[in-house]
């Protein structure tokens, strides 16, 4: 756990106003700012090289905010917010600032590849059919990833006559999860 919160404070480190600006335009950066400054921000969760939070916005419901972090920052960031206007939402701006405030505490647990590995196959097969009977829309998603997922390579043939390019599955998935 102590390798995991000194990475944590690493990242921190390294997420400033500085860094945050660029990536949004100037008035969502300021509006998160406020909302930030607010207490718009709850849930600050982090697994790994994600960090998820809620955040009060015009709706009933709180946006959910997930970015994935890289060593030298933000690689990438998502809202459930329609924002679509260049650079970050207002939302995801307020994450960041909340993230990058060393007062702020984030909850860290373990990734969600680690939890997984943890488990055999029949444990993993009752998790995901009891979370179906909640999210039907999972089983969906589940055929699609596994409809489009690259088998893996059969033994070479000598006899094979041609060759067969597997397709590749990342814009299909892109489409799915939209």
């Amino acid at each position: 756990m102590n390798a995991a919160r000194n990475a944590s404070e690493v990242a921190k480190r390294l997420i400033s106003k500085e860094t945050i600006r660029p990536l949004a335009s100037a008035e969502s950066f300021a509006r998160g700012r406020s909302y930030a400054d607010d207490g718009a921000v709850s849930d600050l969760l982090r697994r790994g090289d994600r960090l998820t939070a809620e955040v009060e916005g015009s709706e009933f419901e709180p946006y959910q905010v997930s970015i994935r972090l890289h060593g030298d920052g933000v690689a990438d960031a998502h809202c459930t917010c329609p924002y679509d206007w260049g650079g970050y939402c207002k939302h995801i701006v307020a994450v960041l600032l909340k993230f990058a405030d060393e007062k702020t505490p984030v909850i860290e647990r373990k990734p969600i590849a680690e939890l997984l590995a943890e488990l055999d196959q029949a444990q993993l097969i009752v998790l995901l059919e009891k979370r179906t009977e909640s999210d039907p829309e999972l089983v969906t998603w589940i055929e699609a990833e596994l409809a489009t997922a690259i088998p893996a390579r059969p033994p070479h043939r000598p006899d094979a006559s041609r060759r067969r390019t597997p397709v590749d599955p990342a814009p299909v998935r892109e489409q799915a999860r939209v």
